[in-house]
């Protein structure tokens, strides 16, 4: 509750997504369905020898869908850095600190996009990522894999990020033994607030 009740203060205080919303009002808020969606990450360890994968369980994303014009869209997506879950709750607590996210400093991974364009295979939101404290401008390629009966639509991003571009893990003694690159995986089903929680 906290995360969506953050998550729409972010998209209402985004301006210059707000002008690019349909001026006939025809658009729809979506949230991510927490039940039947994820948001993973990979890494490689010990220079690819094996691969860490985990998720966090905390994140919320909401989408200003106009008229099944994703390009007149906008996105706002928040993580709370504490819910990471690697599997062992000892490394968790170790990624969730200092060395690494710094939870307790930096609780909150976002972002909002400024514009969706089309792309060769789907579409790429243009926008600003924020995490541990840095902030920059990224593109993720994501696809609009369908719709469901009720007309719900599933989406599906795919997106690596350079740990060293937001100073994760930098002062970590086992730095050098983890990729710098990172695999992100976004799976969600999108619903109307009033039926995210069927």
């Amino acid at each position: 509750m906290v995360a969506t009740m953050i998550l729409f203060v972010l998209y209402a205080l985004n301006a210059k997504a707000q002008l690019s919303f349909n001026p006939q009002g025809q658009s729809v808020k979506l949230q991510a369905d927490m039940v039947h969606s994820n948001v993973g990450f990979s890494v490689p360890l010990a220079g690819g020898l094996t691969r860490l994968t985990g998720k966090f369980n905390d994140w919320d994303v909401i989408i200003n869908y106009v008229g099944n014009d994703m390009t007149k869209s906008t996105i706002a997506a928040l993580i709370k850095a504490v819910s990471i879950s690697s599997g062992n709750s000892g490394r968790d607590e170790h990624l969730a600190s200092s060395d690494f996210f710094d939870a307790t400093k930096y609780p909150d991974i976002t972002f909002v996009s400024d514009s969706i364009r089309m792309a060769a295979t789907g579409y790429v939101a243009f926008g600003i990522f924020s995490c541990h404290g840095v902030s920059k401008p990224i593109q993720i390629p994501f696809t609009l894999v369908g719709k469901d009966k009720d007309g719900n639509p599933g989406f599906s991003a795919r997106y690596t990020i350079l740990r060293s571009e937001y100073g994760l893990g930098k002062n970590a003694e086992t730095d050098d033994y983890i990729s710098n690159a990172v695999a992100v995986e976004i799976d969600f089903i999108a619903l109307k607030p009033d039926d995210s929680a069927k």
